[in-house]
């Protein structure tokens, strides 16, 4: 359709081609539009199995975990309570001191983890209320600052400056982050660069708030990057692989997400996002 430089003049043919072509272009466009939505909507539903399926497994788990904690942690106390009392009433002398000394040690150590697996497993209810953040995070750091203090990490704090409140449990958001400044700490070995960025997002039309905890560690070998979140999985010689999951079965009873940008050999970042509590209109 060159009439504007043949100056030809356009006729009824060229306008039922034009209009043909045009409908066809715009055919294409909403095909296009629709296909994309189709595969957002499909990414959302394996996001969303994936999450059903993860939350089904966890739940079985935390019943058959919590069974056997209860039935072992009566005979573990009594051990524990007889062991106490052989070891005041042996002389110091003794070799049997000694002896006993080291069953009470490993019955303390059976006791922490036994405890470590009633709290992920314990149904406790929620005490939603709107919190701060950086109260929390503040909170958070203070219960792990002896370890950053002694440790040469330098700590990066970066918060924006108006940080909407969430809806949360204030202890148990303090012991996610707890976890995970901890973690950070481990996996830099006691030396290098913790940062924390906190700063409000719009996601389809509505507000959240997005956390980065980013360590300078080594990083999470990728053979491992699918097990993190599973309870009883751990790549370290002691612990009970109890962290991460009760840090991913929080953030998700406060309907959050959580991910993990892992850069093996550089350190790895997780992303946890919460909904904005709504605001009151004044």
């Amino acid at each position: 359709m060159d009439n504007l430089y043949n100056q030809n003049p356009i006729t009824d043919e060229d306008i039922q081609i034009l209009t043909m072509f045009s409908s066809q272009a715009g055919l294409a466009i909403e095909n296009a539009i629709l296909y994309r939505n189709l595969e957002e909507v499909h990414q959302r539903l394996k996001e969303t199995q994936t999450f059903l399926v993860h939350q089904e497994k966890m739940a079985a788990l935390g019943e058959l975990s919590s069974t056997i904690a209860h039935e072992i942690r009566n005979p573990l106390v009594s051990i524990g309570g007889f062991a106490r009392r052989l070891y005041r009433a042996i002389p110091d002398e003794a070799p049997e001191k000694r002896y006993t000394q080291t069953i009470i040690i490993e019955v303390s150590r059976l006791e922490k983890i036994l405890s470590d697996l009633l709290d992920y497993t314990r149904e406790e209810p929620l005490s939603f209320a709107e919190v701060d953040l950086r109260e929390i995070l503040e909170e958070s750091f203070s219960q792990v600052s002896e370890k950053l203090d002694g440790g040469a990490i330098e700590l990066r704090k970066q918060y924006s400056e108006r940080i909407p409140k969430i809806m949360g449990d204030q202890q148990q958001l303090i012991q996610v982050f707890s976890n995970l400044f901890n973690n950070a700490y481990e996996a830099m070995k006691g030396k290098g660069t913790l940062s924390l960025r906190v700063l409000p997002i719009a996601k389809n039309g509505s507000t959240f708030v997005r956390i980065e905890v980013e360590d300078t560690g080594s990083g999470i070998d990728p053979e491992n990057l699918h097990n993190i979140f599973n309870p009883f999985y751990s790549t370290k010689e002691s612990g009970l692989g109890l962290g991460l999951p009760l840090v991913y079965k929080i953030v998700a009873s406060h309907r959050g997400q959580i991910e993990v940008d892992n850069r093996p050999g550089e350190g790895v970042t997780f992303i946890i996002t919460f909904p904005a509590a709504q605001q009151k209109e004044k």
